[in-house]
């Protein structure tokens, strides 16, 4: 906990500097999910952050206003990562340091994985059919 102090001011209380951040505010809350039970200043740290995220969520550009409501919705620490890959790479498209092989890889790879998926679910179910 203690690498959140650096976002806290003199007075303990966290940094408005940070509030003028979105890709940052939305960092610190969902680095703070990463706490454990009785972890008060991390809780401090998601109570802020969300309060902040919540103000600024209808001024935010495409893709960091659907990250931030994805992420308000569930924090990034409590998702299933297969779940909000497609988000992520259709946002990834968009960035201006995308690349391009990269993007290509991670639909690629995102593809395969569902066909063995799909593959997996057909030869469950023809099993326990025929059971």
């Amino acid at each position: 906990t203690d690498v959140f102090n650096k976002f806290k001011a003199g007075d303990g209380s966290f940094n408005k500097d940070i509030t003028n951040e979105p890709r940052a505010l939305l960092c610190l809350y969902n680095a703070a999910y990463l706490s454990i039970h009785g972890e008060s200043e991390l809780d401090e740290a998601i109570s802020f952050a969300r309060h902040h995220l919540e103000s600024t969520s209808g001024n935010l550009e495409y893709p960091l206003s659907e990250q931030v409501k994805r992420n308000l919705e569930i924090p990034y620490a409590r998702t299933l990562k297969r779940i909000d890959a497609p988000y992520y790479i259709a946002e990834y498209g968009q960035e201006q340091t995308c690349n391009p092989s990269v993007l290509e890889l991670a639909k690629l790879n995102f593809n395969l994985l569902q066909c063995v998926h799909q593959r997996e679910l057909k030869d469950f179910c023809r099993y326990v059919f025929y059971m």
